[in-house]
């Protein structure tokens, strides 16, 4: 390779690297893109993320935070660091950002897993079956953990973008930032191991960081709150605190809060295992009867769906209880999940060292993306159709 040939390469490398940053930073290029008032306008503006982007966060964030992003590790303390020098890239310059370190809650985390054993295990198993060992088994090892962990602290990352019109009309979404992994063999956590965690949570993280650089350009007139939680993989103690911390605010009559989406693990998606034998099929989970949520998950769902094909939130009211939504229904704040289809299609990858990119389906990750920013991003305009 002569050096004309070299220099040309490094060039191109550099315009290239030039060109991506110069996308970045266009995605809205007027004040017309920045005030959307119809839903055709927001839909060319979520496009502008394509399923290569969302492909490249997951890499970029699970290469950063590897081999795992379980508490305590290396690549947990990696997490937040990468969190935050990504959005500081991407935010708009009035937008705030800002980490809560907090105590986590180790008390309430342990006496939680003991009253589980308690009411789903004992009485219902006998003690010398496979069902009752594997979860004493896990149960013992959950609170040893999180006895070990006494005096460490958690980071939960928050991002925000004020309303110009309406501040105080808030929408809040969030995804847990760590990962855990369960030996099949021994029913105990295992922390000596790999956790990619892509699809749990890095497809949440994903979808959120993407959604950032969209409405970091925008001239929202409501107020949206986007939160990466700590702690959620032992306890949901990330979540928790947010809600304590912030819970005056949330309920404060000055303000009127929609509610929070939870965005949990929205890269599984299959045809084969599937009990519909299909794909696109996903979840909205709110509790039972609860018309608050309900109403959340309706103007999620419709707004959603109005323009993006191939893809189905359907609404579970169930209770989900495997989420930080729990954190929030704990104090009566409207919340939702939007993830996979847990009873057709579950992920048996997760908490295992197979959670991989590889496994994903990234046109539904894709698809979720757009559905979820295309609902957010008109809720904060008001935009009906």
């Amino acid at each position: 390779m002569n050096i004309s040939f070299k220099l040309c390469l490094t060039i191109w490398g550099v315009l290239f690297s030039l060109a991506n940053m110069a996308q970045a930073d266009n995605f809205v290029n007027s004040k017309y893109e920045a005030t959307p008032k119809r839903l055709d306008q927001v839909k060319i503006l979520v496009s502008k993320i394509t399923k290569d982007d969302i492909y490249k966060t997951l890499i970029e964030f699970i290469k950063a935070t590897r081999p795992s992003r379980f508490v305590g590790t290396n690549g947990h303390k990696n997490t937040s660091t990468f969190l935050l020098e990504y959005i500081r890239k991407i935010k708009g310059a009035n937008d705030l950002l800002w980490v809560d370190e907090f105590e986590p809650d180790f008390a309430h985390a342990i006496k939680m897993y003991n009253q589980d054993f308690e009411n789903q295990i004992i009485g219902r198993y006998p003690p010398a079956s496979t069902e009752y060992r594997k979860a004493d088994r896990l149960t013992k090892s959950t609170v040893a953990t999180l006895k070990n962990y006494k005096g460490l602290k958690g980071k939960t990352i928050i991002y925000e973008k004020k309303g110009t019109k309406n501040p105080n009309h808030i929408i809040i979404l969030g995804a847990h930032l760590d990962t855990i992994v369960v030996n099949p063999n021994t029913s105990s956590i295992d922390n000596n191991v790999s956790m990619p965690g892509a699809d749990n949570n890095a497809s949440g993280i994903s979808v959120l960081l993407n959604l950032i650089k969209i409405i970091a350009k925008l001239d929202i007139e409501k107020t949206i709150r986007i939160v990466f939680f700590d702690f959620e993989t032992l306890g949901f103690l990330g979540s928790r605190n947010f809600v304590e911390k912030y819970y005056d605010e949330l309920v404060n009559t000055k303000n009127q809060t929609a509610g929070f989406i939870n965005v949990l693990m929205l890269g599984h998606d299959t045809s084969d295992e599937d009990q519909k034998k299909r794909t696109g099929n996903m979840k909205i989970y709110t509790r039972s009867q609860n018309p608050k949520d309900l109403i959340l998950a309706n103007s999620m769902k419709l707004e959603g769906s109005k323009g993006v094909a191939g893809i189905n939130f359907s609404i579970e009211q169930n209770d989900f209880p495997d989420g930080s939504n729990s954190s929030f229904w704990e104090k009566e704040i409207p919340a939702i999940a939007m993830t996979g289809d847990w009873e057709n299609d579950p992920n048996p990858k997760i908490h295992t060292p197979n959670d991989l990119i590889e496994t994903l389906n990234m046109t539904t990750l894709h698809r979720a993306y757009q559905h979820i920013s295309l609902a957010v991003i008109t809720w904060a305009f008001d935009i009906k159709k």
